[in-house]
């Protein structure tokens, strides 16, 4: 009788233990695929939340049920390579935008950084679409709104080239729908003459500080810096050639992408160039990013012309 009423009782608080399970318990074991859209339960946050973590991985069959109960997960697979990769990092922010709720999951897999952009709209979560790219560094992205919270974008800093003495970075504005709304240069370092410079390095760097007037324009005041790297010799056991940083004259170059007609325009430098420095045409290009107009222009000046000191750049350059 004492063993009949034991099991009796263990039965029991199995019984009652399963049914006071908590919602989210039980969301975790539900079938993937399914979506309850009266539910807050079934939403990316909550997903994202239950995701497990080893290491330096997310497990990889959660996150892509996650996106498989979106419909999303196919497309992104088609789209990316490598998909043999693990699954490193898996991020999540949510904003407001006017009176609807977004969110971005960033998804690290391998060297692919993906995003999905949600949107929550009569209290339900649908993926509005989804933006990849490769990437060597950790991604950096933002939102973008207009002033009236009727759009937002998905801003994405990508390296855009990279090589010898090239690091060259742009800015990726990506619609809900994963479309590219604009793409600009943001941030870069190019060495430039190679073969005209045989006792030293010249380089150019050139950074952006970007604008949104939260309508369509995106106002970019660039700083441009032209550098001199020179060998220097100490003379003594155990040291060798240098460079050293020097001769750092700047400019500001001032342009506006308008988000309308996709285009990117050069306005004004400041201070004003000089009347000598007038027929640089300012344009851009995928090695240069930028400044490529200022390459151009002294390439076309520096001809077969070598220079081996810093005083010869200085004149060369004048922009002192």
């Amino acid at each position: 009788m004492k063993i009949f009423e034991a099991i009796l009782m263990i039965l029991l608080t199995g019984f009652f233990t399963s049914g006071n399970m908590t919602e989210r318990e039980q969301f975790t074991k539900l079938p993937t695929g399914i979506q309850d859209n009266t539910s807050e339960y079934f939403s990316p946050l909550d997903q994202f939340e239950t995701l497990d973590r080893e290491g330096v991985w997310v497990d990889g069959e959660q996150v892509e049920a996650l996106l498989k109960s979106y419909g999303v997960y196919d497309p992104i697979m088609a789209f990316n390579e490598n998909n043999e990769s693990i699954y490193t990092d898996v991020k999540i922010c949510v904003e407001m935008v006017g009176d609807k709720k977004v969110a971005i999951l960033l998804i690290e897999k391998g060297h692919n950084a993906i995003y999905v952009m949600f949107s929550k709209c009569d209290n339900q979560w649908i993926a509005d679409g989804f933006a990849s790219q490769s990437e060597r560094f950790r991604p950096e992205y933002r939102i973008e709104k207009t002033s009236d919270g009727m759009k937002y974008w998905l801003v994405v800093k990508h390296e855009a080239n990279h090589g010898t003495g090239t690091a060259l970075y742009d800015e990726i504005w990506y619609r809900p729908d994963g479309t590219i709304a604009a793409e600009y240069p943001l941030e870069g370092d190019a060495l430039c003459f190679p073969k005209q410079m045989p006792l030293g390095r010249a380089g150019v760097h050139y950074i952006a500080n970007p604008d949104f007037d939260g309508k369509s324009k995106i106002h970019l005041a660039y700083s441009v810096c032209f550098t001199y790297d020179y060998e220097s010799d100490f003379g003594e056991a155990g040291f060798k050639n240098v460079f050293q940083s020097e001769y750092r004259p700047s400019i500001r170059d001032y342009w506006a992408y308008d988000l309308t007609t996709q285009k990117l325009e050069f306005l004004s430098s400041h201070p004003v160039l000089p009347e000598h420095l007038s027929e640089i045409e300012h344009k851009v290009s995928d090695e240069y990013g930028v400044v490529k107009g200022y390459i151009d222009f002294y390439d076309s000046r520096l001809g077969y012309k070598k220079i081996t000191s810093l005083a010869e750049w200085q004149d060369f350059i004048e922009l002192r």
